[in-house]
């Protein structure tokens, strides 16, 4: 049996696919980049069962003239593919709905043993809810089960390459795995989050609230110039709560900080970006908590984040952090790798730490 099998349908011109002839599609999509890391030297020196998790939402799967001409670009790849002769242990998986993905991760690993290899199909939302499952198996198996993140949202500031394209060079050739951090979030009220990029809190993570409510509503990326529109109206809407970080450094020391921040940021090292390649950490530091600027100071604000020169304002503290304690009377919005929503005042004090090893990723 060939591994790589060719649908007619990816050469269709009817634009309207019933759901039956989308899953298909799916399933060749899974199956195709499945084909192409069994050609790794990192799986070919497992025994790993292949788990594709699709989110048919994100950006990539909601177009399906892109992903049929994403299709023909690896049918045509594949030809000369010889080797991949059988197909090697393949699961795909839909995920439904935000966290899906991590009940799915979970289920995989409670209910079966062995190696597993993860490829997560989506954007940051689906990396991020992939990555989670992993963190939070009891007991957790990183070395395991490594992950390999394609760039199929809009963002895609998580994933492991900028492009598809360049994601299909980039699988047969992966020969090892590198490991990962993340931050895990807990609330007072019982909640716990994990972030596997950056997390913050305030004017950034209202943007993103409202990017979110918005992205599937207006087209194309109409939604960015309303969201960024809203940060100007978002300090006289909501306000700016005075907010108290207790900072815990890596080497022992620690340090507090009070103020009305506009936004808190952290990452789960430095050199992090965000919200389309922003670079709100441009250097070794992993905290940033930017003061209330004015009206006219918010529009410099945005400027200078969007290429990383915030850091040289007098507002902008930075500092490493390894583990946080934050404190605050009041409501604010919180954004954990775009996922977005409000904290109300019995959520604090919120805790967040800094795991070093947390998960492993494919690299060449």
């Amino acid at each position: 049996m060939k591994f790589f099998v060719h649908s007619p349908l990816i050469h269709s011109t009817h634009r309207g696919l019933r759901a039956g002839e989308l899953m298909k599609l799916y399933s060749e999509f899974a199956h195709y980049v499945a084909g192409l890391l069994t050609l790794s030297p990192v799986y070919q020196a497992s025994s790993s069962t292949i788990h594709t998790i699709i989110n048919p939402k994100s950006g990539f799967f909601s177009h399906h003239e892109r992903l049929r001409r994403s299709l023909r670009k690896l049918h045509t790849q594949s030809d000369g593919l010889a080797s991949a002769q059988s197909a090697p242990p393949l699961q795909v998986h839909m995920s439904e709905y935000p966290g899906h993905a991590t009940k799915l991760v979970g289920s995989i690993l409670s209910e079966t043993a062995g190696n597993h290899m993860f490829i997560s199909a989506g954007g940051d939302g689906t990396h991020k809810d992939v990555l989670s499952g992993l963190v939070s198996a009891s007991p957790p198996r990183p070395e395991s089960c490594p992950v390999f993140r394609l760039p199929a949202g809009t963002g895609n500031d998580g994933a492991d390459c900028a492009t598809l394209s360049e994601a299909y060079e980039v699988l047969p050739k992966l020969s090892d795995t590198r490991h990962h951090g993340a931050l895990e979030v807990r609330t007072a009220d019982g909640r716990t989050f994990y972030a596997f990029n950056i997390a913050s809190f305030g004017l950034d993570a209202y943007v993103a609230h409202v990017t979110n409510k918005l992205k599937n509503r207006l087209p194309g990326n109409v939604y960015t110039l309303v969201a960024d529109l809203a940060t100007l109206f978002y300090v006289p809407v909501y306000g700016i709560p005075q907010v108290t970080l207790h900072i815990g450094r890596a080497d022992g020391s620690s340090v507090r900080w009070q103020n009305r921040y506009a936004l808190v940021a952290f990452g789960v090292s430095g050199h992090r970006r965000y919200g389309g390649d922003k670079p709100i950490l441009p250097l070794d530091e992993n905290l940033v908590a930017i003061e209330l600027p004015g009206f006219l100071g918010r529009i410099k604000l945005k400027q200078h984040v969007y290429h990383g020169t915030h850091v040289h304002d007098p507002e902008v503290r930075l500092d490493t952090m390894d583990t946080m304690r934050i404190d605050c009377d009041e409501r604010m919005p919180f954004q954990f790798d775009g996922e977005s929503l409000w904290l109300e005042p019995d959520a604090f004090p919120v805790t967040v730490r800094r795991i070093a090893n947390a998960w492993y990723g494919l690299r060449p």
